[in-house]
């Protein structure tokens, strides 16, 4: 395969993207799933839901930011070794040096709206039976969101999500999705009960609901958001 070189990060691309700059509302991104939606979708209520086995990672999940030199169709492509390593910020990158770093996976790929991705905040009412399962988290439970935390009561939390720029070797346009406690702009760990109990909610809700098939919104970004200018 040819691989996309308007995507190749240069010396002239500004590190990071000022993502808060572009309008939310008028601008998509893309994920690929990990195999075809007529596998691993279906409709539910004339829109798309997703298996959501199909997105893989969750927790930082890596998205690509359209309407500058990234096209839809180039989602199928996974980087891979050194391709995937995090851009210096500064170094013109030929994609002769990166033989055997990427690949056409063949598989599709979804849209998701920025403003569902970035300063989008997801409210959700908790339930904890049992609360040694949680005993990690216990203190900042009772200190942190709600100080009478016991057993089976309902605790409300939410959560937002904001986009940071993450360009790879392989690609400026690379983003990931950061999650983190509204009230105490905590990350979530990567690991551990209490994150996957909030990220089940949040991905039936979010990530496999609110992704579409079609593309929804195609803002174009202005170049000196991603090149230097002189």
């Amino acid at each position: 395969m040819n691989y996309p070189e308007s995507i190749l990060p240069n010396s002239r691309n500004n590190k990071p993207f000022p993502i808060d700059k572009l309008p939310p509302a008028a601008h998509s991104l893309t994920r690929r799933i990990e195999g075809k939606l007529s596998d691993k979708a279906e409709v539910v209520g004339g829109r798309l839901r997703l298996d959501p086995d199909c997105l893989g990672v969750i927790v930082g999940m890596s998205v690509n930011l359209l309407g500058g030199h990234f096209l839809p169709e180039y989602s199928p492509i996974l980087q891979k070794g050194k391709g995937k390593d995090p851009w210096d910020g500064f170094s013109d990158i030929a994609i002769a040096d990166y033989s055997g770093c990427y690949e056409d996976t063949g598989y599709d790929y979804v849209f998701y709206r920025m403003d569902l991705l970035h300063g989008a905040a997801y409210p959700n009412v908790y339930k904890f039976n049992n609360k040694g399962t949680y005993k990690a988290y216990q203190t900042f439970l009772e200190q942190k969101v709600y100080p009478q935390f016991t057993d089976g009561i309902e605790v409300p939390i939410s959560v937002t999500l904001t986009l940071e720029h993450s360009p790879t070797n392989l690609n400026y346009w690379h983003f990931v999705v950061k999650t983190s406690l509204t009230d105490d702009a905590k990350l979530l760990k990567r690991d551990g009960s209490w994150r996957d109990m909030i990220f089940k909610h949040l991905l039936l809700t979010v990530y496999c609901r609110e992704a579409t098939e079609t593309l929804t919104t195609d803002g174009a970004i202005p170049v000196e958001l991603y090149e230097k200018q002189e």
